[in-house]
């Protein structure tokens, strides 16, 4: 566990770096790119919230387990994608990006959009392991754990410590495929602003939803390897993605134009006067 949440904290630093490497995109557009993921959870996390409450409260009706088996996956995909893909919208639309933003800055966008979410996660994971250390080393009596929990927290630990190595590093995995997936969401936004066509923005829309549904559906289902071989093809799609959108090169510079040569007569020189 702390190997997998330093490595999502080392990715979401690293990738930034090679990045303004390869591609000499600033770094300003991954804090921009941070900053809308960040902005979005603004409405992201109320908007999943008071759903829920209202479904707890019975204002709204519990739909039957058959429908809740997909109704749940889509609606949390969608209340991702419709959060999330406008704050790139708009944020290409800032003023200090516009008026247009290129390949390589959609590049950087998406590596922070997903590289902050990353380093979220994997701040969590490290979270996480040091806590179930400390309760695995003090008890949980000494660490003021309440009874009736104590048992719930027991089998929690028996899980972790007793999964593969192996299993503790797929969140680092699963967020290099989600920051693959984002950075082509971030492309097709920035070709919905560059190009003025709102059906780019759609497709991020969609792209977003399809993702976290089907990822969400898989370990509702009880498939969490599933859900990482799901999240493995649609980053490889993705990718194909970010190839096909990267903007030609620029055609070679015309030389100038040959300057024709320019004739040079020669005067003769007039012959010395003989007189004196």
């Amino acid at each position: 566990m702390l190997t997998s949440g330093l490595l999502c904290l080392v990715m979401a630093g690293g990738a930034a770096a090679w990045a303004h490497h390869r591609t000499g995109a600033r770094l300003a557009w991954w804090a921009w790119g941070a900053l809308a993921f960040v902005l979005s959870q603004v409405v992201h996390i109320p908007l999943n919230l008071g759903a829920a409450q209202l479904f707890s409260t019975g204002l709204l009706p519990a739909p039957a387990p058959a429908v809740k088996a997909w109704l749940l996956p889509l609606a949390l995909g969608l209340s991702a994608g419709i959060c999330e893909e406008p704050a790139r919208w708009l944020l290409f639309r800032a003023r200090r990006l516009a008026p247009a933003p290129t390949w390589e800055g959609g590049l950087m966008v998406g590596l922070g959009h997903g590289g902050v979410e990353a380093a979220l996660v994997g701040v969590s994971i490290l979270s996480s392991a040091v806590s179930l250390h400390l309760i695995r080393q003090r008890g949980m009596a000494a660490l003021g754990v309440p009874a009736e929990a104590q048992a719930a927290v027991q089998a929690q630990l028996d899980q972790v410590f007793g999964a593969p190595s192996w299993m503790m590093l797929m969140g680092a995995g699963e967020r290099a495929l989600a920051m693959t997936c984002h950075v082509a969401m971030s492309l097709l936004v920035m070709r919905a602003v560059r190009d003025r066509r709102p059906r780019w923005l759609l497709a991020s829309i969609a792209l977003h939803t399809a993702l976290n549904a089907g990822a969400v559906a898989l370990v509702q289902a009880g498939h969490p390897l599933g859900a990482e071989g799901f999240l493995l093809v649609m980053a490889l799609l993705s990718l194909g993605l970010v190839v096909a959108l990267r903007d030609p090169p620029a055609p070679p510079a015309r030389p100038p134009p040959p300057v024709p040569p320019v004739a040079i007569r020669r005067v003769p020189l007039s012959a010395p006067s003989e007189e004196g």
